[in-house]
């Protein structure tokens, strides 16, 4: 098992707009010292599993390579920000990249490609 954390800022991340402390400073001209939305990838036997969704580049990281599953910890923004550009992408790349649903069945009520069936459809957050 490989363990990787791939964002680990909080809500604001860093740099924070606006402020101008030595951390923030750092960060604005060393992208190394930049800390990006939660997100951490876990790897086990081969299967990639990713913990929340904070990541912005979640879309395309999801067509490189998708997950088997996406578990989130919590409901907040910082934590599931990556999951919308999967849900509301285009149509017709969605249809491209997962055939086996049904075509007369309208894209807004559809899981994101990038999510396993095996998720299920409960979009409560729950």
């Amino acid at each position: 098992m490989r363990f990787r954390f791939v964002g680990t800022g909080d809500s604001a991340q860093v740099p924070r707009f606006g402020c101008s402390c030595p951390a923030c400073q750092r960060a604005r001209v060393l992208n190394c010292h930049r800390r990006g939305p939660c997100c951490a990838e876990v790897r086990v036997d081969g299967a990639r599993i990713l913990l929340d969704a904070g990541r912005m580049d979640l879309a395309e990281s999801c067509e490189r390579e998708r997950p088997a599953a996406i578990l989130l910890t919590h409901y907040h923004a910082d934590h599931v920000q990556g999951l919308f550009h999967l849900r509301w992408g285009r149509a017709n790349r969605y249809r491209s990249m997962a055939p086996r649903m049904p075509k007369d069945v309208p894209i807004s009520t559809r899981m994101p490609a990038c999510w396993p069936s095996s998720l299920g459809s409960n979009r409560s957050g729950h």
